[in-house]
């Protein structure tokens, strides 16, 4: 089961991808990237290309961060 939020976030980078992310008023450590994508997105309807982050954060939680041309982030989605 999982929780799509799709809300901008704010991200702290490292050489590798993000490091920390700011979701509902407090900071999440990134423990580990489990995963990573592109998606083209679909050009159709307008949607930017992205790259996908599945990690799991130090607080316990799995998430997919989502950063659209290579500048916005998002947090799409929440996994239980």
């Amino acid at each position: 089961m999982s929780k799509r939020p799709d809300q901008p976030v704010q991200v702290t980078e490292g050489s590798n991808g993000p490091t920390d992310f700011a979701w509902a008023g407090r900071w999440m450590h990134i423990q580990k990237v489990l995963d990573y994508w592109e998606e083209i997105g679909c050009w159709w309807r307008g949607e930017a290309p992205r790259e996908v982050f599945c990690v799991l954060t130090a607080e316990g939680g799995t998430f997919e961060l989502h950063r659209l041309d290579g500048r916005e982030w998002r947090l799409y989605r929440e996994y239980d």
